[in-house]
């Protein structure tokens, strides 16, 4: 399991372990009693029920069961989420259509990326249930059955503890209905409107549909029964506002407006009475009910999914301490945001950010925005061309899928979303082809069949192209989770040195991966994405301190164009300053209760940066404002035999007439065998190497990836030849750099651990060290960890 998976898999091993709320292990909730409560409860459950059905035991855990139960399932999700868009495709339109779509989900590489076997997150399961209650929808309307309503309520209500992707849900049900009757009374009101039984009931079932859609709120509350999370709150507003227009729309050209004001004297309307009775007195109970329970902040989530900002009221939090500056908070948590590196969307406007995507998703991207453009003009002129109505799926179709494009282009954390409404409308676009022809020529001949057929041979094209890039895609994926890092939480949870109950730092990534292997022994207070900013920002601080430096640009380059290798920092390394910034890192951690600090090489290196550059815009925006990302970048090598012959001029040296010399190739600068070597044995802060006139410090590493060298640099991103590398940067100089490249001047650390991936240090004299708040200026201004509750956990929980 990969990623973010092991934060699934922690809270999936804690209920396994038979605790019903995981909200209830401290494990993941130190320091500062976080309270997330069980949140994605839905997909958890299964994973644990699964395991104990499969004979899993309790204790010792086998995590490698777990694993795979996690990884089957989520590749089962991602194969059910193709079903599903292909019958919802086909309910909506027809089998080519549902085919097509089908097809292109299937062979789209971000689906196959967050349903692959090993990436164990929730996102897949959350994706089929996403289409699996859309088409219940469509299906309780269409098949006028209850059993498909109850199925919708069952489904609907599973999705928000499993994927926010319930609030899309409810908002497209809720635009299609009310749409859907605000077209119907403007038809209605100009006498274009064609009655008949048919229309009746299509108008009966919308309002039922809207009902059962709505009873999905009171599922996660009655599953949970845990008062903080609400999501499934999300749908009163949309549904419950579709649902009383539709009513009242419905009551009033039905000629039974007068039951608008005598429902309420008449309970026994509740059951017997009129749908648009029925959806009257549901959609006033939801509204009222949801009004009162959570005031005006009812509007604040429905309207952050149609890409409104509004926010009225103060939402009621799930972390139980005061901030020092909720403010500060605020900033520090936009700064995370923007760390995160599926945020960061398109520039542009539409057509540009489509352009961009294109490559992505090729021709499929066109071919949606062309079938919501055809949707758009089909659902706001037909009606009046045709003096009829029955475009209701129009609406649905056409506000996901252009829905989909405009929003999502602009939030590419939600690209795996954004393929579902590409492949439905490029599946719309192949459907509307292939009726296109039997339109024109009104059945009078039979070539729309050869038009069928061509359609199907490019569709096949379409998806072996796509399939075969991505299954070619799916081979670099891994676990993320590598053998220095199994070998480091074995350590952990085996070592007699680490006593029970030690607190780890980590970098926030890797504390649920702690938290699920070793989570029943030690804490970590940093995990995941849940963890608010403030405590992220201390450690990102601490990490990115080093001694004071100074910018400096030489003189001689600003009379010619300046490079990365002018720009450099003149540094204070002087033992007195690296033991005062040594310190002040320490006494930002002091808060946290550090006992261990681990570094591992994606931290404090990358070619584009690597998670050293979310560190640095989290707690060093100074460099970033000036364009600057002071870094180590890591670059693959290659080792490579050459067989060189005896050189002219040698004929008298006693040596064979060829020899084959080892050399390794790193980005096209080549190191002899000795260099490389030299290099891996290099001490801190390492050695100038002249190697093809870049002279700079270097570091040689060899770990389950392969050779890696490691190389300071300014402009991150930019090859060290291209003129970004340069060793006079603070990088080598800061707390994490120094304990990754094994620093023998640190004095209040120890390292106790170590492989070619990462380093474990254990703090000697914590409680020496001052806390944040009454050291030095540094520290003071990064005082931001909030107030401590006033009782902590004291142990970990299994």
């Amino acid at each position: 399991m990969g990623f973010d998976s092991f934060h699934d898999a922690r809270w999936s091993k804690h209920v396994a372990q038979g605790n019903w709320f995981p909200h209830d292990d401290v494990t993941t909730l130190y320091p500062f009693g976080r309270d997330r409560g069980p949140s994605d409860l839905g997909f958890w459950l299964p994973n644990a029920a699964i395991y104990r059905a499969a004979g899993g035991p309790v204790e010792p855990f086998d995590y490698n069961l777990m694993g795979r139960i996690m990884s089957w399932l989520n590749a089962i999700y991602g194969a059910l989420a193709v079903v599903f868009i292909f019958l919802l495709g086909k309910h909506l339109y027809n089998r080519m259509t549902g085919l097509a779509s089908g097809l292109f989900l299937g062979a789209m590489s971000a689906n196959l990326f967050y349903s692959i076997f090993g990436h164990a997150e929730n996102d897949a399961m959350g994706f089929m249930l996403f289409f699996f209650s859309l088409l219940l929808f469509v299906l309780t309307v269409k098949k006028k059955s209850w059993k498909y309503g109850i199925a919708t309520t069952l489904i609907l209500g599973w999705l928000p503890m499993v994927w926010q992707s319930y609030n899309v849900v409810v908002i497209l049900v809720g635009g299609t209905v009310g749409l859907y009757f605000m077209i119907y009374a403007v038809l209605s009101a100009f006498g274009y409107y064609k009655e008949s039984e048919e229309r009746k009931d299509m108008r009966k079932w919308m309002l039922y549909g809207c009902i059962f859609v709505l009873l999905s709120v009171l599922v996660e509350p009655l599953v949970v029964m845990y008062p903080q999370i609400n999501y499934g709150v999300n749908a009163i507003l949309p549904v419950g506002l579709a649902l009383l227009l539709g009513s009242v729309i419905e009551l009033f050209y039905s000629g039974k407006y007068k039951s608008i004001f005598s429902t309420f004297t008449k309970p026994k309307s509740l059951l017997r009475g009129h749908a648009a009775e029925k959806g009257l007195i549901f959609s006033l109970i939801f509204l009222i009910g949801g009004g009162l329970i959570l005031g005006p902040t009812i509007i604040n989530s429905p309207a952050s999914f149609v890409g409104l900002d509004i926010e009225i009221g103060e939402s009621e939090g799930d972390i139980r301490w005061n901030y020092r500056d909720a403010e500060k908070e605020d900033e520090l948590y936009n700064r995370v945001q923007t760390t995160i590196a599926e945020q960061r969307g398109f520039e542009g406007d539409l057509i540009q950010r489509m352009d961009q995507l294109s490559g992505r998703f090729g021709l499929t991207i066109w071919m949606a925005f062309i079938a919501a453009l055809i949707l758009f003009g089909k659902l706001f002129i037909m009606p009046f061309v045709r003096k009829d109505f029955n475009y209701h799926w129009d609406i649905l179709a056409m506000a996901f899928i252009l829905g989909s494009l405009v929003l999502l282009t602009t939030r590419a954390i939600e690209m795996f979303f954004l393929s579902a409404g590409v492949a439905l409308g490029a599946g719309y676009f192949f459907g509307l082809m292939n009726r296109l022809p039997k339109f024109i020529a009104q059945g009078k001949t039979d070539a729309y069949k050869y038009v069928t057929l061509a359609l199907l041979l490019i569709l096949g094209l379409f998806f072996f192209a796509n399939a075969l890039e991505a299954v070619d895609r799916s081979k670099q994926f891994d676990s993320g989770f590598h053998p220095e890092w199994q070998e480091t939480m074995h350590w952990i949870e085996s070592s007699e040195e680490v006593e029970e109950g030690s607190v780890f730092t980590f970098w926030w990534d890797y504390g649920h991966w702690t938290n699920y292997y070793a989570g029943d022994k030690v804490f970590s207070n940093l995990d995941n994405i849940h963890t608010p900013a403030s405590p992220i920002y201390s450690v990102a601080s601490s990490f990115t301190h080093s001694p004071e430096c100074e910018l400096q640009v030489d003189q001689e380059a600003q009379q010619q164009q300046q490079q990365a290798q002018d720009i450099y920092y003149e540094c204070d390394t002087s033992q007195e300053a690296l033991d005062q910034a040594e310190k002040e890192s320490l006494s930002l951690l002091k808060p946290l209760h550090t006992d261990y600090i681990v570094i591992d090489k994606e931290v404090v290196a990358g070619r584009t940066g690597g998670k050293w550059n979310a560190l640095l815009t989290i707690a060093q925006p100074d460099y970033i404002r000036q364009g600057l990302r002071p870094c180590v970048q890591t670059v693959p090598c290659e080792e490579t035999e050459e067989t060189m012959g005896q050189q002219p001029g040698m004929e008298d040296l006693e040596m064979e007439e060829e020899q084959t010399v080892t050399q390794v190739n790193c980005g096209g600068i080549t190191f002899q065998e000795q260099e490389w070597e030299r290099m891996k044995q290099g001490e801190w802060p390492g050695e100038p190497i002249q190697a093809q006139n870049l002279e700079t410090t270097m570091f040689a590493r060899e770990d389950s990836q392969g050779k890696t060298l490691y190389m300071p640099g300014i402009a991150c991103g930019e090859m060290f030849s291209q003129g970004g590398a340069t060793q006079r940067t603070p990088t080598l100089y800061t707390f994490a750099h120094r304990m990754f490249f094994r620093d023998d001047s640190l004095q209040h650390v120890d390292l106790v651990y170590e492989n070619d991936w990462l380093v474990v240090y254990e703090v000697k004299d914590m409680d020496e060290i001052p806390h944040p708040g009454e050291f030095t200026r540094f520290t003071q201004r990064r005082d931001v960890t909030p107030e401590q509750p006033e009782e902590l956990p004291t142990e970990p929980v299994g």
